[in-house]
Protein backbone atom coordinates (compact mmCIF):
# COMPACT_ATOMS: atom_id res chain seq x y z
CA UNK A 1 0.00 0.00 0.00
CA UNK A 2 1.38 3.25 -1.20
CA UNK A 3 1.62 6.43 1.17
CA UNK A 4 -0.27 9.38 0.29
CA UNK A 5 1.71 12.36 -1.00
CA UNK A 6 2.27 15.05 2.01
CA UNK A 7 3.01 17.85 -0.57
CA UNK A 8 0.15 17.17 -3.20
CA UNK A 9 -2.22 18.87 -0.43
CA UNK A 10 -0.22 21.52 -0.48
CA UNK A 11 -1.97 24.84 -1.78
CA UNK A 12 0.32 27.59 -3.66
CA UNK A 13 -0.70 30.25 -1.56
CA UNK A 14 0.86 27.91 1.52
CA UNK A 15 3.39 27.77 -0.77
CA UNK A 16 3.57 31.49 -1.31
CA UNK A 17 3.50 31.85 2.38
CA UNK A 18 6.07 29.06 3.00
CA UNK A 19 8.70 31.78 0.24
CA UNK A 20 7.56 34.53 3.05
CA UNK A 21 8.48 33.20 5.98
CA UNK A 22 11.80 31.72 4.70
CA UNK A 23 12.59 35.22 3.32
CA UNK A 24 12.09 36.72 6.78
CA UNK A 25 13.54 34.02 8.36
CA UNK A 26 17.11 34.52 6.64
CA UNK A 27 17.05 37.87 7.12
CA UNK A 28 16.53 37.36 10.78
CA UNK A 29 19.44 34.79 10.90
CA UNK A 30 21.43 37.64 8.87
CA UNK A 31 20.59 40.11 12.12
CA UNK A 32 20.86 37.48 14.67
CA UNK A 33 24.51 36.55 12.94
CA UNK A 34 26.14 40.08 12.70
CA UNK A 35 24.55 40.26 16.53
CA UNK A 36 26.34 37.14 17.82
CA UNK A 37 29.51 38.71 15.86
CA UNK A 38 29.19 41.33 17.53
CA UNK A 39 29.28 39.90 20.87
CA UNK A 40 32.31 37.96 20.50
CA UNK A 41 34.63 40.98 19.04
CA UNK A 42 32.83 42.90 22.28
CA UNK A 43 34.17 39.85 24.23
CA UNK A 44 38.03 40.32 22.49
CA UNK A 45 38.36 43.65 23.43
CA UNK A 46 37.05 43.56 27.09
CA UNK A 47 39.93 40.86 27.81
CA UNK A 48 42.51 42.44 25.88
CA UNK A 49 41.68 45.35 27.59
CA UNK A 50 42.20 44.11 30.76
CA UNK A 51 45.51 45.06 32.97
CA UNK A 52 45.68 42.94 36.23
CA UNK A 53 49.03 45.01 36.47
CA UNK A 54 46.92 48.37 37.45
CA UNK A 55 43.88 46.47 38.75
CA UNK A 56 41.53 46.56 35.74
CA UNK A 57 39.10 43.61 35.05
CA UNK A 58 36.49 43.20 33.42
CA UNK A 59 35.16 39.66 34.37
CA UNK A 60 31.80 41.18 34.81
CA UNK A 61 31.25 42.40 31.52
CA UNK A 62 32.96 39.77 30.14
CA UNK A 63 31.17 36.88 31.39
CA UNK A 64 27.59 39.26 30.57
CA UNK A 65 29.05 39.04 26.84
CA UNK A 66 29.85 35.58 26.69
CA UNK A 67 26.30 34.88 28.02
CA UNK A 68 24.38 36.94 25.67
CA UNK A 69 26.56 35.64 22.75
CA UNK A 70 25.76 32.00 23.85
CA UNK A 71 21.44 32.53 23.47
CA UNK A 72 22.68 34.56 20.09
CA UNK A 73 24.42 31.09 19.07
CA UNK A 74 21.11 29.23 19.92
CA UNK A 75 19.00 31.67 18.44
CA UNK A 76 20.92 31.30 15.25
CA UNK A 77 20.82 27.75 15.24
CA UNK A 78 17.10 27.31 15.44
CA UNK A 79 16.63 30.13 12.88
CA UNK A 80 19.24 27.60 10.63
CA UNK A 81 16.97 24.41 11.33
CA UNK A 82 13.45 26.24 11.08
CA UNK A 83 15.06 27.49 7.23
CA UNK A 84 16.67 23.90 6.96
CA UNK A 85 12.78 22.21 7.61
CA UNK A 86 11.32 24.44 5.12
CA UNK A 87 13.59 23.38 2.29
CA UNK A 88 13.33 19.99 3.00
CA UNK A 89 9.47 20.33 2.76
CA UNK A 90 9.72 21.82 -0.79
CA UNK A 91 9.92 25.97 -0.19
CA UNK A 92 12.64 27.25 -2.06
CA UNK A 93 15.34 29.90 -0.46
CA UNK A 94 14.85 33.22 -1.54
CA UNK A 95 16.82 34.79 -4.06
Amino acid sequence: MTSPNPRADVSASDVENQVEDMARLEEQLAELTAKRDARDEEVKQLRASEDPSSGRYYAQEIFEAQQDKLKLEVEVQVCTNKIRLMRMNGAQPSQ
